[in-house]
C-alpha cells in the first residue's frame, strides 16, 4: 500500500465525503456504504500519521472548514433516511396478515 501524506489523506477524505453525500442524495444507500467504509479506512490511516500537524496549517484549516459543512449534511440526510426507512417498515408491519379466517383476513392495525 502506497504511503500518503496527510495532506493527501485530507483531501481524500473531503472527496470521500463529498461522494457519500452524493449518493445519500440520490437515495444510493449501497454505494454510499461502500465509500463510507473506504472513508473509515482513510480515517484509520490519517489516526496512524500526524493528521494534527497538517490541520493546524492554514491550507488544513481550510479544509477542514470546507469539511464541515459536507459532514453536517450527511448526518442530516442519514437521519433523513433513516427515519424514512423506520416509517417505511413500521408501514409494513401494521398492513402484516396475521393468520388465515374464512371471513376474511385479518389486518394488524396494532400501534
Amino acid at each position: 500500500m502506497e504511503r500518503r501524506t496527510p495532506e493527501e489523506l485530507w483531501r481524500l477524505y473531503l472527496e470521500l465525503s463529498r461522494e457519500m453525500l452524493k449518493f445519500l442524495k440520490e437515495d444510493d444507500v449501497d454505494r454510499f456504504l461502500d465509500i463510507e467504509a473506504q472513508r473509515a479506512k482513510v480515517f484509520g490511516q490519517m489516526e496512524a500519521c500526524s493528521i494534527e500537524a497538517f490541520r493546524v496549517t492554514q491550507e488544513g484549516r481550510s479544509l477542514v472548514e470546507e469539511l464541515k459543512p459536507i459532514e453536517m449534511q450527511i448526518i442530516y440526510n442519514t437521519k433523513v433516511w433513516l427515519n424514512k426507512s423506520r416509517t417505511q417498515h413500521e408501514t409494513v408491519l401494521d398492513y402484516e396478515v396475521r393468520g388465515f379466517d374464512p371471513n376474511g383476513h385479518l389486518v394488524n392495525r396494532e400501534m
